[in-house]
């Protein structure tokens, strides 16, 4: 095959890897947490066999994850909370324990605070469960959970020293 035609053919897988990356964006646009992606090329230069034979090639050296604080709304929910700046949620899963940007949580049937996929809040390394007949709930800005009885617990989160390296999991969660 002609050089020319591999270089064509770099450019086009890298285009195509692009396009599934954007798409992906487009599709998870309003899912609560999640991180736009976008794709990092690289160029790669040919050892050239000749003096003025050096071919320029294109590959995709990996993924930026946008990790920029998105807007937070009024839900309604007393249970749904936001982060801003840096941290994350730990969440139990029966993989063990992942991390999220995603709020939207819920009790479930046991009175445990969990995510819609029905993963468990936790505060210090437990679930957060929450009694029906407590009387108010109140959630303060560092994550403390309290009702007129007294505190229940607090929401662990998690900072990492570059959360890039975290890797994407099923569910908005990262491990």
């Amino acid at each position: 095959m002609e050089n020319s035609a591999y270089i064509a053919l770099s450019r086009q897988s890298s285009l195509s890897n692009e396009l599934n990356i954007v798409a992906n964006n487009i599709a998870n646009a309003n899912t609560t947490g999640f991180k736009r992606e976008g794709m990092v090329f690289q160029e790669y230069l040919s050892k050239p066999k000749h003096e003025r034979q050096q071919f320029s090639f294109v590959q995709g050296a990996g993924l930026a994850r946008d990790l920029s604080d998105g807007s937070l709304q009024s839900t309604g929910n007393s249970f749904d909370l936001g982060l801003s700046g840096e941290g994350y949620f730990v969440v139990d899963t029966p993989q063990g324990q992942r991390y999220t940007r995603n709020g939207r949580f819920q009790l479930n049937a046991d009175g445990n605070l969990t995510t819609s996929q029905g993963h468990q809040v936790l505060s210090g390394g437990s679930p957060i469960n929450i009694p029906q007949d407590q009387g108010r709930i109140n959630v303060s800005k560092d994550g403390s959970i309290s009702t007129d009885d007294g505190e229940i617990g607090k929401v662990d989160i998690v900072k990492f020293d570059d959360p890039r390296e975290l890797s994407k999991a099923a569910g908005g969660l990262y491990l």
